[in-house]
């Protein structure tokens, strides 16, 4: 699904900080590493993974984007627990020329960087999930996850040293 197909003129969620050209663009990048996987075109630590046997697409949904707006905190300082029955995945930028960019730019870079663990460290034949380092991709291939929203903020807002990607998953 492109931005375009979620876009209305009072746009898809009331959230300040990413507009319906952001929340397409991380549901399509999201959306891509799931058809793949699906596809049994994934990459893996050794070749490709299996291919999923039942793997959708993921909607986007404004809920999940308040609690991702949520988990990111007041100030960008604090820490805020997602529910227990979600999956939840942060990206900080520190670096002033990374936080210069345009969030637009770096939202595939913030996706890709949750799908790479399995890339690095490879899923096992029977495809669980237990080891800790592949939880971000976890979270992007669980086929039981239907629903994904997302957030960023800059922090401070008014001269930013850090920005925070969080995406919250239906889990």
């Amino acid at each position: 699904m492109r931005a375009s197909d979620i876009a209305s003129a009072d746009g898809l969620c009331p959230g300040p900080n990413i507009d319906d050209v952001d929340r397409g663009d991380f549901l399509e990048y999201h959306n891509l590493i799931r058809r793949e996987i699906a596809r049994g075109l994934a990459q893996n630590s050794a070749g490709t993974l299996k291919p999923a046997k039942e793997m959708y697409e993921l909607i986007y949904d404004c809920a999940l984007e308040d609690a991702a707006a949520k988990s990111i905190g007041a100030a960008c300082s604090e820490y805020v627990d997602v529910p227990p029955k979600h999956g939840q995945n942060k990206y900080t930028v520190s670096t002033r020329s990374m936080v210069a960019l345009n969030k637009n730019d770096l939202i595939p870079q913030v996706v890709s960087s949750w799908y790479r663990p399995v890339m690095v460290y490879g899923l096992n034949a029977n495809t669980k999930f237990d080891d800790p380092r592949l939880e971000s991709f976890a979270n992007i291939a669980y086929d039981k996850n239907l629903g994904v929203g997302c957030y960023y903020a800059a922090c401070p807002a008014g001269a930013p040293t850090k920005a925070v990607f969080a995406c919250v998953y239906n889990s």
